[in-house]
């Protein structure tokens, strides 16, 4: 408890010595370019007219990954222990049961 005391104020002692920090420069936010606001409905409207077509390669990519997620979400429910590996486990903790 005593060195506790001790290094609070240390602590607090250097951290008055460190440099100030100092903000972004008033002058220079003033003059950064800011985005413009625009409605959404503009934005939707875009969009819409825009739209992005997606290929044949895209599509064979987006199956791939879906398999390989489906595959990997197969061996993440399977149980991590075999028959054996459970029948040895539970030999052990009778054992240790048995012992106490």
């Amino acid at each position: 408890m005593r060195v506790a005391h001790l290094i609070l104020p240390l602590v607090l002692v250097a951290a008055c010595a460190l440099p100030p920090i100092e903000g972004p420069d008033d002058a220079a936010l003033r003059r950064a370019d800011y985005p413009q606001l625009r409605p959404l409905s503009e934005i939707v409207e875009r969009a819409e007219t825009q739209a992005v077509r997606i290929g044949p390669e895209a599509t064979g990519d987006l199956a791939r990954r879906a398999r390989a997620l489906r595959t990997r979400a197969a061996l993440l429910r399977r149980d991590a222990l075999g028959p054996a590996d459970r029948e040895r486990l539970r030999g052990a903790l009778a054992r240790l049961r048995a012992a106490r």
